[in-house]
């Protein structure tokens, strides 16, 4: 069963590490990444920690020759 999302509720694993408290500062936290091959993954990382307003920014091209490096 499917549990359904109860704001917060999402990132109860957190509990564990953050307070409830710091856990709505990690969500409304606004934050930039430069340069997406390994800042995709840090990136991919903030996400599933909490943080929900972010930037990516890169300048380079998704390329058959590296999309090893892209998430």
């Amino acid at each position: 069963m499917l549990q359904k999302d109860r704001g917060m509720g999402r990132y109860d694993r957190n509990r564990l590490y953050i307070t409830d408290e710091e856990q709505q500062k990690v969500k409304e936290t606004r934050i930039v990444f430069g340069g997406a091959g390994i800042g995709s993954v840090i990136a991919e990382c903030a996400l599933r920690f909490g943080f929900e307003r972010m930037t990516i920014v890169d300048g380079d091209k998704v390329e058959e020759s590296n999309l090893n490096r892209q998430n």
